[in-house]
Order: structure tokens, then C-alpha cells, then sequence
């Protein structure tokens, strides 16, 4: 029931609205300074400190206390460690909703209303029309209008409310994810003082510390009322720590049992309220309190608790949930409305008791139900655990120093929230689909996700398995799996021309499929293709598109192990331990996140730069950390040519199944399969993304799935969720390539009469000249010779049998002037 409702309740009883007690704003000098309580204060802090003589050493409760204050001056001036996000970026022919652009605009604070915005950080929709007022933090559009016009959801023009300009995107500054103080894994929104709903104060200071306006840090008279509480129970009923003893406590970080700690706590907490006013040492508690855990999450400070477990935020707190929030302070995790929704409401109802003890009239009248609603929380960060584990790990790997609390730190991330709860979502529900967990408890089916900027290489999501909370080992980055057929882009690249090397193939070069044995070490190898049969002459481009093995042997074994190796490396794939031509079928074992990185070096043009998820880290002001330019490798026109032919293997090779998959857009990419099933591949990307996916167990027992099958799904899903309907960007075309009609079966020229033709890419001046042989043309005109006489004589006979007098004279006479015209050169 919110406020105004119980307003008008009161008046309809006829009853005189009371004026309600609250505890804001009081000043110190309004503190309560009885004679004797300062007297007893004194002296029990005398006696305090004289005993703990005994117990603390005065250098180490001196340099707590340096730290104590340094940490609240940080939490004061909200100067915490940021965690951010990338900014994005708003382009024409984005799918807005696949985007989740309004998502975006709220969290970064925008509001929308219900006419043209007249306010920076507010926005309208009039039917297709988007309007726009930015934020004055907005950089180069800061404090300006802006149109979107819509068809349907494609964003299909943005332009200046101001003077129409047309613009191709619209930047949207990063966003901070969380503010902590020691680790990535707190929850946190810092409020000022005054962002405190009163009734929140109230609660709070009603169930934790009705005397903390007017005692000094210690409450004497709150600590034997406790033990009397106590020895009356037999047993810890009551608590004597004052908010304040809390608030040090809480920064401390120490969970210690002792007197020597508690006698510790008290000094500190005369000391810190000394220092500081009661409204700043409110506002840092309230900023810091643990609040529950959103697993693996912890809940610091108020605002926190309001987005995650009740959905809304602080200033729109009523007073019933202002209760709820002060509630969890006691019983963090037990008192949820998550977790108990009968033990929340009597937790509730004990605050709101406490609230009327002291005079709050709306308190007092104010009734929960035996049982809160269960709320669902708005909070998106609990889908993000495996790019925060990650996270963790690289500022322990970069010895970061997050306990310095007199500088802040700010760490910028190319995480993409929404790209990540996509990958989150399709990753468990494809798994689920391929493999119930009630199906396989034992073995369940992992999987994971890299999704990647390939120009910048900076991570935008990342997923490491089914369910992080249950299995939290990170398959996306700690996995090291064979990777199969996905080598076989980086055999064929390096045919075509690779690190300072000529190149020695086309894609229309033909290679023998055919059985071969090589020499490994003392033994003798024989591989075979996954059918266990040989196609005979093939281009490379089907030999590819396939994922036929002995093609690639063969142009591997061309190149040779030692000098295809060092290119492997630069690509990112390290983890090679012996040099044997069986590397040339993927036996090398590496992880999701670097193939990723491999595959970017394709789809970018030839420059490698190492999968990362911090682009920069500041101290303060001053950049600290960077990401290293990226390495070139290949020229822009080899990796253009294997981009033709990896969009050549989605869509009429072994990733075709793709489009049965739900994926409508233009892409590249190439399926990869292990021995038995074990591993299940698909790498992949668009013109502004890298995505690949892997499904296994951790087991290494045989799936049944190939990359296709398992992998292939997944990716197809992801892709499309993201994309949506958006339009597609081509490839961008470097110079130094050009095009040509190919036969697709001989790789040659296509011929007049040819039916399976390709379009192909090739380096300047490489493209096949000469045309088929005549026997073969010879064949095909006999072939369509057939066909359309075969098609005639049908077409004929309806004819006639409609009563229609068509000769079939007409079409006979066409097919020998044409067979004339072409005798002479056929029989050349």
C-alpha cells in the first residue's frame, strides 16, 4: 500500500493525520550530551583502551585506523574501483530490438516520456519516430536531439533534430557495471545522503540503533541492556554494536571471534565518530552493509538490495519495502523475499513494529501479509558470472592493488551486457535441447562461448558452461580441446599466401582426394575422411566447404610442419607440443577464446590481436594499462579470398544447416569435429563479429554429435539473437582482388554451356583463363540437348492434347541452327 493510499485511509476514519517522528537530519550538535552518559562513555572507553593494552598493539590499531578512514573517505566521495562496460554504438540498419536499445537507454538513465523530450536524459516514441534528448556526458552528442526512424524494429535512419543532418550511427557512452571496494564480485550503486529515503532511515535506525543520533560511537546503555537481555534468555538474543561499530566492522572485513577484536571495534568506532558526522557514517554504512548474496554475487549497501531483490530503485521505495530492505540487515539471506517469503513478511512486520514503538504513526498502521509476493528482480549482473570470474582473475594475474583505497581504480571492459545474456540464454537452453540434465546427471553436456570484436579482439561475451553456479570451471577460457577441422582455414590461408610466402594454390586448384599414407616419427599414418570415402579431383574450395581431410593433408604437407607451425603461433594457437603432420587434421589442443582470436585474424584482414577482456586500466586519472596494437599477418586480399570460401562452407558445406537453424545473415565460418564425437566445433563470424562455440564433457566420453549437429546450433541461435532482422554489411572488398565464373567440379573457366557455376574470388591476375576441355563441353551440350528435347516433346504433348496446334518444329530447327553454329568448335 503506498503512502497516499494510507493518507486517505486515515482521513476517511475521521482521524487527525499525527505528525510521524523521524530521525533525519539530525545534527550533531542536537546529539543528547547528558553529563553523566559522557561521563560513563569516558570512562568505559578509558577502561576500554586500558584493557586493550593488553590485547592491541597502539601502531596496529593507528594504522586500521588510517585505513579505516581512507576506505570511508572513498565511500564519501564515491570515489570507489569501477568496473565498465564498452559504450555502443546505435547503426542504421540495427535491429533495435535484438539490440535491446530501450534496455540500454534506461540503464544508462534515460527516462522515457509521453511527449517530444524537453529535458537531457529523456526520450519519446511517437509511432516509427524515436526521439532522443542525450545526456551532457555523451561526448561529441552530448545535450543534443535526435531523430530514429523506424521500420518496425531496423533502425533505418538517425539524423539531427536540429538541422536534419543524417548520421550513420550515434555513440552511447560505457557503463558502469558496479562500484567496489575489494573485488569484482560486490554489488554495488553508491547514493549520497540525501538519495536516502526517509523511511529507510527510520527503519534502519529503529531496528539497528535508536540511539545513534545521540550516543558517541558506543552505546552504553544499548550494551547492558543487551546483556541483561541476554543473561535473562541464556542465550544471544539482543546485540550491543552500534551502527557505527557495524560501519567498522563491515570495512574491516574481519570476521574474527575475540575480545581483542570487539575491544578493537569499539575504539575505532569512538574514533570514527569523532572524525565524522552522523550523516556521513549513515551514508557510508548504508552504502557498504551486506545485504544477501545474488550468487555469486554479494549485495552491498541499500540501492543495491532495491534494483536486485525488489526490482526498483531506492527513491521509489514505499514505506512497507523500506522495511523490507532495513529487515535484511539482521538476517541477510533468511529474510529475502527471494529466498523465505513467510519469514520475510514476519521480518517485515518486526521492522514496522519497531518503526511504531518510536512513534511512527504510518508504521503502526501499516500490515503485512503473512507472505510477500515473490518479486522478480530486474538486475542483469547475475548472467554475467563467467566474464566476472574472468574478470577476478586477470586483476590477481595483473597484481592490481584494490586495497589501496586512497587512489581509485577504473577498469574498462568490451563486455556487451546484452550480447552476454543472449549467449548466456541460448547456450543453456541449446544444451538442454541436445542433452537434458535429467537425462545425463553423471555426464552432462558442457559447452561454451566466445563472442568477439574482431578488429579491436576485445571479448563482448563469454560463457564457460551450463550453469556457473554448479560448475564454475571456465570452459571458454581453461579448456584445452583438440580443435579438429577448425585448423584447416589456417592450411589452406597459408597456401594462398601467408607470413612473408608466396602463395601456391587457388581456391580453383584441384587436389586428388584420394587415400595417403605419411611418414610420423618411426610410424606410418593413414588418414581418411570422415565418410570413409574419396571424391577424386576437387577444387579447394569444395575440398574446404566439405571438410575433407586428405585435401588438407595434402596441401599441408606441402607446406610442411616446420614452416606451418610459426604461422599457427602467431595466430594465437600456442599450445602445440609436437610437430607432427597429424596437426594438419587439428591434433592441438587450445581453448574457445583463442580460436576466437585465430578466427578475428581472418575476418579483420590479416591483423592479430589477443583476445582480451580489459582494454584499459586508470589510477585515478592516469592510464595505467593498454592493449597492445595488433600484429599484421596476412595480407588483407588472402584473408578476403578465405572469407569467400568460408561463406562458401556455411552456406553450401557442412555449416549449411545454418539457415534449418534459424540464421538469415551474411556470414563465414567452418564446422570442426573430433575423433568420436568428442568435441563439436563451430567457428564463425559476420562483418562485426566472432562467435565460437564448442560442445563437449568434461570427461572427453564421445558426444554422438558432430560440429554440425551440436555446435553449429548453438552458434546459429546466439548469432541470430543478437543480429534479429538487422541488415547485413558486406564483407569490405580490398584492392588486389578480382572475380570469376568458375565450373565449380573442374575449377576451370566456366563455358557457355556450363550449369554448376561459382562466382570466386582471386588474387589480381590469378583467376583461371582457360575454359573447359571440349570433350567435357562436348558432354554437357549433348547433355542439354536431351533435356530440352525431352522438355519439348512434354510441352507438345499438352498441346495437343489442350487442341492446340504448336509445332515442335520451331524448338527442333533452334536445336540444330545452334548445334551448326557450334560443330566446327566442338570438334577443334
Amino acid at each position: 500500500m503506498n503512502k497516499q493510499k494510507e493518507s486517505s485511509t486515515r482521513s476517511q476514519n475521521n482521524k487527525a493525520p499525527v505528525k510521524r517522528k523521524t530521525h533525519r537530519r539530525k545534527s550533531r550538535s542536537s546529539r543528547h550530551k547528558s553529563p553523566f552518559f559522557l561521563f560513563l562513555t569516558l570512562l568505559i572507553a578509558f577502561a576500554g583502551i586500558s584493557t586493550a593494552v593488553f590485547f592491541i598493539r597502539p601502531i596496529d590499531l593507528f594504522s586500521r585506523y588510517i585505513a579505516l578512514t581512507d576506505t570511508i573517505e572513498m565511500v564519501l566521495t564515491e570515489k570507489y574501483n569501477i568496473l565498465q562496460t564498452n559504450g555502443f554504438l546505435a547503426n542504421t540498419g540495427d535491429d533495435l530490438n535484438a539490440k535491446n536499445f530501450l534496455h540500454r537507454l534506461q540503464e544508462r538513465g534515460y527516462t522515457r516520456v509521453n511527449h517530444h523530450p524537453k529535458m537531457a536524459g529523456t526520450f519519446n516514441i511517437e509511432g516509427n519516430i524515436l526521439y532522443l534528448y542525450t545526456h551532457a556526458n555523451q561526448g561529441l552528442s552530448s545535450g543534443k536531439r535526435y531523430k530514429f526512424t523506424l521500420q518496425k524494429s531496423i533502425l533505418t535512419s538517425i539524423s539531427s533534430a536540429a538541422d536534419s543532418t543524417l548520421l550513420e550511427s550515434l555513440a552511447f557512452p560505457p557503463l558502469n557495471l558496479t562500484y567496489f571496494i575489494d573485488s569484482v564480485w560486490e554489488i554495488r550503486t553508491p547514493v549520497s545522503y540525501d538519495e536516502i529515503p526517509e523511511d529507510l532511515i527510520n527503519a534502519v535506525i529503529a531496528t539497528e540503533d535508536q540511539s545513534f543520533f545521540s550516543h558517541y560511537g558506543v552505546d552504553v546503555k544499548g550494551i547492558i541492556r543487551a546483556t541483561l537481555s541476554n543473561l535473562q534468555a541464556g542465550r544471544v538474543v539482543q546485540g550491543g554494536s552500534t551502527i557505527t561499530q557495524q560501519l567498522v566492522k563491515v570495512l574491516s572485513k574481519n570476521d574474527e571471534r575475540s575480545l581483542s577484536r570487539k575491544l578493537r571495534e569499539a575504539i575505532l568506532a569512538l574514533m570514527v565518530d569523532y572524525q565524522y558526522s552522523k550523516q556521513e557514517i549513515l551514508t557510508a554504512y548504508l552504502n557498504n552493509v551486506y545485504l544477501g548474496h545474488a550468487s555469486p554475487f554479494e549485495l552491498r549497501g541499500i540501492a543495491a538490495a532495491s534494483d536486485y531483490i525488489l526490482g526498483k530503485d531506492l527513491k521509489n521505495l514505499n514505506l512497507k519495502e523500506c522495511a523490507i530492505i532495513a529487515g535484511l540487515i539482521r538476517s541477510p539471506n533468511s529474510a529475502s523475499p527471494l529466498r523465505n517469503h513467510s519469514f520475510a513478511a514476519q521480518r517485515t512486520q518486526t521492522v514496522l513494529n519497531q518503526m511504531a514503538n518510536m512513534g511512527d504513526s504510518l508504521a503502526a498502521e501499516t500490515q503485512v501479509k503473512d507472505k510477500l509476493i515473490r518479486i522478480k528482480h530486474k538486475s542483469i549482473l547475475h548472467k554475467m558470472s563467467w566474464y566476472f570470474d574472468q574478470i577476478a582473475k586477470e586483476i590477481k594475474l595483473r597484481k592490481l592493488d584494490t586495497s589501496d583505497h586512497t587512489r581509485h581504480l577504473t577498469i574498462q571492459t568490451p563486455l556487451d551486457p546484452w550480447m552476454q545474456i543472449s549467449a548466456t540464454k541460448v547456450l543453456k537452453q541449446q544444451l538442454n535441447k541436445l542433452d537434458p540434465v535429467s537425462a545425463n546427471k553423471q555426464k552432462p553436456l558442457q559447452g561454451a562461448t566466445v563472442i568477439l570484436d574482431p578488429y579491436s579482439g576485445g571479448v563482448k561475451a563469454l560463457v564457460g558452461g551450463r550453469d556457473y553456479l554448479k560448475n564454475s570451471f571456465n570452459r571458454a577460457v581453461d579448456a584445452q580441446r583438440p580443435m579438429g577441422s577448425l585448423i584447416k582455414p589456417f592450411i589452406y590461408l597459408t597456401a594462398l599466401g601467408g607470413i612473408d610466402a608466396a602463395g601456391f594454390i587457388t581456391q580453383a586448384d584441384t587436389v586428388n582426394d584420394s587415400p595417403i599414407t605419411v611418414g610420423q616419427g618411426k610410424s606410418k599414418w593413414k588418414p581418411h575422411n570422415y565418410d570413409k570415402k574419396y571424391l577424386g579431383k576437387i577444387t579447394i574450395r569444395k575440398a574446404l566447404a566439405d571438410s575433407r581431410n586428405i585435401p588438407a593433408v595434402k596441401i599441408g604437407q606441402r607446406i610442411g610442419v616446420e614452416k606451418f607451425l610459426p604461422v599457427l603461433r602467431k595466430t594465437g594457437i600456442t599450445e602445440i607440443q609436437q610437430a607432427y603432420p597429424s596437426i594438419f587434421l587439428g591434433a592441438v589442443e587450445t581453448s574457445p577464446l583463442k580460436i576466437a582470436g585465430s578466427y578475428a585474424t581472418i575476418a579483420n584482414g590479416g591483423n592479430f590481436t589477443k583476445p582480451h577482456l580489459i582494454n584499459k586500466i586508470f589510477k585515478d586519472d592516469t592510464l595505467i594499462y593498454f592493449q597492445q596494437p595488433a600484429q599484421a599477418l596476412f595480407s588483407p586480399a588472402t584473408c578476403y579470398i578465405m572469407t569467400d570460401m568460408l561463406q562458401n562452407a556455411l552456406n553450401n558445406g557442412t555449416g549449411k544447416r545454418s539457415r534449418k537453424y534459424g540464421f538469415t545473415h551474411l556470414g563465414a565460418g567452418k564446422t570442426g569435429t573430433t575423433n568420436a564425437g568428442r568435441d563439436s566445433w563451430f567457428a564463425g563470424y559476420t562483418n562485426s563479429l566472432v562467435t565460437v562455440t564448442w560442445v563437449g564433457k568434461d570427461n572427453n566420453s564421445p558426444t554422438k554429435l558432430t560440429g554440425s549437429s551440436g555446435a553449429l546450433k548453438i552458434w546459429s541461435s546466439t548469432m541470430q539473437d543478437i543480429l534479429g532482422q538487422g541488415r547485413d554489411k558486406d564483407f569490405t572488398t580490398p584492392t588486389g582482388i578480382e572475380t570469376a565464373e568458375i565450373n565449380s567440379a573442374t575449377g576451370q573457366k566456366a563455358s557457355l554451356f556450363d550449369t554448376n557455376v561459382e562466382s570466386m574470388a582471386f588474387i589480381l591476375g590469378t583467376a583461371p583463363t582457360a575454359i573447359d576441355n571440349n570433350e567435357y563441353i562436348r558432354q554437357q551440350f549433348v547433355a542439354i540437348k536431351k533435356t530440352l528435347h525431352l522438355e519439348n516433346l512434354k510441352k507438345t504433348h499438352k498441346t495437343l492434347l489442350k487442341g492446340g496446334s504448336e509445332n515442335i518444329s520451331d524448338y527442333t530447327s533452334w536445336m540444330s541452327e545452334q548445334y551448326e553454329k557450334t560443330k566446327n568448335w566442338l570438334t577443334q
